[in-house]
């Protein structure tokens, strides 16, 4: 993937991070339909920062979680950190040749 367009769909920002920290989000919200049982969690707090390195032309994404329960909160960090990398991947096909 080129790096402009890498950095353009990474910074596309909206107060929740762009189109990525939206689709996190509600990657995060349907964990428990995506995980062979799973249930759904009352998430109090969902982060996801994203980070351009340029000299791997690469996205690194972290993700937070936090709930009120007595559990963790892993699975819907990992899916939620996969669901806006996917993202990030589908919004770049348009504008990138090398894929």
């Amino acid at each position: 993937m080129k790096l402009e367009t890498m950095v353009l769909t990474v910074s596309s920002s909206a107060q929740k991070g762009g189109v990525p920290g939206i689709a996190a989000i509600l990657g995060t919200n349907k964990t428990s339909e995506l995980v062979l049982l799973g249930y759904p969690l009352a998430i109090t707090r969902t982060a996801v920062d994203f980070e351009v390195d340029q000299a791997t032309s690469s996205v690194h994404c972290c993700a937070q979680m936090e709930t009120v329960r007595r559990t963790g909160v892993e699975v819907e960090a990992f899916t939620a950190i996969q669901v806006s990398l996917l993202t990030i991947y589908d919004m770049s096909l348009p504008s990138s040749a090398a894929c």
